[in-house]
């Protein structure tokens, strides 16, 4: 099977919305509005990113500031988990986006996406693939016929002639809609419908375009502009009476642009509502976040005697997630079982990654045991489950006991790993799949396997894995330029992060700067530091949590106790951030360094939330340093409480007190250590050599190539004592 047959077959299930089930007990209806207030008239522009319609104007501008952003440390790591396509016609596209990708022949695709769109454009062709007197078949070779006189990309050929083996030509151009919205999405192009009561020129299409480029941040904006014909075509459906086919076509295109309310007016106005429209305003709501509606249409779909068929449990198990409410989906469940759906693999498959993303990993088990087909998303969803739970064990005999895995399954493994922390094994198991595996990784494979390399100092493997990103056009993604950014700094090699910082350019985030300025902090650099928060504030970034952890650090190594005072009282005051932990942790640091340990202590004693390890460990690390034994006693003290495994507690206060010459403290705390069976942790190191690194302990005997390392180290040693005789020889020769 070539790629994307794979990817498609993995990915996608054809929509069929008629499937008519015995009646079911409704759900409990959700407090929501009856009627959603129309759209205004006084309004005449109505901005949505969605798909592009008919006319397309492309402007870029170069000198705009980024919007502000607020995303957390986490989101550098893009998701992974099942993602359930909407439509048929973007589970297509993403699979044609993810051969391209890894194929390396995106913009060749692209190309001939284009020229594809224009060629289906033609009327004569139109009339053709329109024409009700003609078969499948003969539509399906003339399409076979067009696809070989266009020389399409294989890969775009490929997806036509599955296309018309499925019998899936009615769709094709919205395939390749959904291909290019992606497709801007991923390299930074916002694209945006615009509607409006009258025409509008060029001069002000393009003071939109800027508007639109300036609140989005995005390095392109395209204005999607038609004139306002659904709406005309509303007034005359009014006019003569509303039919069945007509309402239901213009509820269809006003879902399509996203004016949901229209639509959902619309459709509250209907005497007949089918299931097909029950789902598509379903999800059309899910699409846009409103989970809340999910439920209510569910609702009402089952009070006004309109059964549910089985796609219509596929977008309401993610809403149920998406709230976290597990009564809900259980009710579903139910709901799905007595539907006579209990054995269609793509409900039972939202329903698992459901209950995996609510972490109740029994029941998502529970569903997955009990399925006689699993498909690939099956497998990656309860992976995903397991090691958002941090259960990496169990993930692993999954992945290991799939039959088939795609980039997913790959990704869902690394991203587990890279997540929980266990850094060495997300790196080893990417490795393991570019020699395994004729997968190619994809950008979240690759912003999740670069942050396991900056952990580890592994600066080969991640610049090897860079350049594969850039030659492959992934650079572009936000994700992966972020971890590229974060890796070089991580790795110490500053004045490349600054580099790369600065080809981010305007597309930068919080996280993008919070890298830069954690970087320059941990790096001695503070008043560098401080300049990229005040350029970031100054660029129109708001900052967040990390960004003030940030430059706290770099206010601890610039010694800057005043200015570290005045941004930790700005958190709450200018920008209603409440310090965590991690931010009294810094300012513990900041004062116990300057020798305010005092102050330190008392700042401790006022904390909101009780104090952790970290904390405790950042004052006793200042009493160490400033041989304050009294200071250090009270801050030992609850270290042994939170942490009576951790040697290097003892240790530090041991140290103090031989500074001090108390060795009666000293012969207290050994004997504590021994009586307590405490033990010094074995040190290790991480070595890379090769492309893949190496862990060694002290005097370990574990690597399955020690006998030539110590065999090699034998000699050197050898070498060494030599030298040593040599020079001394010398020396006594020349005096």
């Amino acid at each position: 099977m070539d790629p994307l047959s794979s990817s498609v077959s993995s990915r996608l299930k054809p929509a069929n919305f008629n499937s008519t089930p015995r009646q079911l007990h409704p759900l409990k209806p959700l407090n929501r509005p009856r009627h959603l207030p129309p759209p205004s008239p006084q309004r005449p522009l109505l901005f949505s990113t969605t798909k592009p319609t008919t006319i397309s104007t492309s402007f870029t501008h170069k000198n705009l500031t980024a919007p502000p952003i607020f995303p957390n440390r986490t989101s550098l790591l893009p998701s992974s988990s099942l993602h359930v396509h909407r439509t048929p016609a973007t589970g297509y596209a993403a699979a044609l986006l993810d051969t391209a990708q890894s194929t390396g022949s995106l913009h060749e695709v692209r190309r001939d996406v284009r020229k594809l769109s224009r060629l289906l454009q033609n009327s004569q062709i139109q009339a053709f693939l329109n024409d009700p007197f003609l078969g499948d078949q003969e539509k399906g070779k003339a399409m076979k016929e067009l696809a070989k006189k266009g020389k399409f990309n294989k890969h775009l050929f490929n997806l036509l002639k599955m296309m018309v083996e499925k019998n899936k030509l009615g769709i094709v151009s919205e395939v390749l809609e959904e291909f290019e919205r992606v497709f801007d999405e991923l390299i930074g192009t916002k694209q945006v419908w615009v509607s409006s009561e009258k025409m509008i020129g060029e001069d002000m299409l393009f003071k939109i375009a800027i508007k639109v480029q300036k609140l989005s941040g995005a390095v392109k904006v395209k204005l999607k502009y038609v004139m306002n014909q659904l709406k005309q075509s509303l007034a005359s459906t009014l006019k003569i009476g509303l039919q069945q086919h007509q309402t239901q076509l213009l509820i269809i295109q006003f879902l399509r642009f996203l004016n949901i309310p229209y639509a959902h007016n619309l459709f509250d106005l209907l005497p007949n509502k089918t299931v097909f429209l029950y789902n598509k305003l379903i999800q059309a709501y899910s699409s846009v976040n409103q989970s809340h509606q999910c439920l209510t249409l569910y609702s009402q779909m089952c009070f006004n005697n309109c059964s549910p068929n089985q796609h219509s449990f596929i977008f309401l198990f993610p809403a149920c997630a998406s709230l976290s409410s597990l009564s809900h989906g259980q009710i579903l469940h139910t709901h799905l079982l007595k539907s006579g759906f209990g054995l269609d693999c793509y409900s039972l498959t939202a329903l698992l990654d459901m209950y995996a993303k609510l972490r109740v990993l029994k029941f998502a088990r529970q569903v997955f045991d009990e399925m006689r087909v699993r498909n690939v998303p099956t497998w990656n969803a309860l992976i995903s489950g397991y090691s958002r739970c941090g259960d990496m064990k169990e993930a692993l005999e999954l992945f290991k006991s799939m039959p088939q895995k795609n980039v997913v399954s790959w990704t869902s493994m690394i991203s587990g790993y890279s997540q929980n922390g266990q850094f060495s094994s997300a790196l080893d198991m990417f490795l393991r799949m570019e020699k395994e595996s004729r997968v190619k990784p994809n950008r979240v494979t690759i912003a999740s396997v670069l942050p396991a390399c900056a952990n580890l100092g592994a600066l080969e493997i991640g610049e090897r894995i860079e350049a594969y990103a850039r030659e492959n056009g992934l650079f572009e993604d936000l994700y992966v330029s972020n971890t590229i950014l974060e890796m070089h700094a991580r790795c110490g090699k500053i004045e490349v992060a600054k580099r790369v910082f600065d080809e981010i350019g305007k597309r930068r985030n919080s996280c993008s700067w919070n890298s830069m300025i954690m970087a320059l902090a941990l790096h001695g650099k503070s008043i560098e530091a401080l300049e990229h928060y005040e350029q970031m504030l100054h660029e129109g970034t708001a900052p967040d949590n990390v960004t003030f952890v940030g430059v706290l650090l770099a206010c601890t190594h610039g010694g800057l106790v005043t200015k570290g005072r005045e941004l930790f009282e700005s958190m709450a005051k200018n920008y209603n951030i409440n310090p965590k932990l991690e931010h009294y942790g810094c300012m513990v640091d900041l004062l116990g360094r300057a020798g305010a340990l005092q102050e330190a202590y008392d700042l401790i004693k006022t904390m909101p939330m009780k104090p952790d390890a970290v904390v405790w460990g950042a004052l006793l690390g200042a009493c160490s340093f400033h041989k304050n034994v009294k200071l250090a006693e009270k801050a030992a003290q609850p270290l042994f409480r939170l942490e009576p495994w951790n040697a290097g507690n003892c240790v530090i206060l041991s140290n103090i007190y031989a500074s001090r010459g108390q060795w009666d403290g000293v012969a207290k705390l050994r004997k504590m250590m021994k009586g307590g069976q405490i033990t010094k942790a074995a040190g290790y190191s991480f070595i890379e050599e090769g492309g893949e690194m190496h862990k060694f302990l002290v005097e370990d005997k574990s690597h399955p190539r020690c006998d030539e390392i110590y065999e090699t180290l034998h000699r050197i040693s050898i070498v060494m004592k030599l030298q040593n005789k040599l020079i001394d020889f010398e020396s006594e020769l020349t005096v």
